[in-house]
């Protein structure tokens, strides 16, 4: 019974680990366009920083979102193979300490600590899917408000000026 013990509470514990880190991954959205060059500019230090200023901050906040992104991503396969672990290990465990005493108590302790990790891992499996789907969309984001935060600090002049393409003659 302690294996049964050991592989819920560790399967538990990475189901509890992959619900907050799916929590932790919303947080990375990208602010609206308004509050992100707000807290660009107010980031910079500068009083009136200059829009080149304010873009360099938010692509600096764009890169530690994706940087996070990719590391939270990451944990959902390390807690699912952490799981499987577990409730194999729990199973070896159980099958070591109980199989010379009651071979069908010990199989049957063992298949519920290997349905613990298993279960643990499908339900990490399915949580790191639905979060590499929202790391797609943030990215995309993330990206489109990088791009209008250019149009909209994009001085007027400069999009004013007209260049002939084939050149003066």
């Amino acid at each position: 019974m302690v294996g049964v013990a050991a592989a819920a509470t560790f399967s538990g514990l990475c189901v509890v680990a992959g619900v907050r880190a799916r929590s932790l991954l919303r947080a990375l959205a990208p602010p609206a366009l308004a509050l992100l060059i707000e807290r660009a500019s107010r980031d910079s230090g500068d009083p009136s920083p200059p829009p080149a200023l304010i873009l360099a901050e938010i692509d600096g906040d764009r890169r530690g979102a994706l940087t996070a992104m990719g590391l939270l991503v990451a944990r959902f396969r390390a807690l699912l193979r952490i799981a499987l672990a577990a409730g194999t290990g729990s199973a070896m465990l159980v099958l070591a300490t109980d199989l010379g005493r009651n071979l069908q108590q010990a199989s049957l302790a063992a298949c519920a600590c290997f349905g613990l990790g298993g279960l643990a891992a499908v339900v990490l499996a399915q949580l790191g899917h639905a979060a590499r789907g929202d790391c797609r969309r943030f990215r995309d984001q993330w990206n489109q408000r990088q791009r209008e935060a250019a149009r909209t600090l994009e001085p007027i002049s400069a999009a004013a000026e007209w260049t002939d393409p084939g050149g003066a003659r």
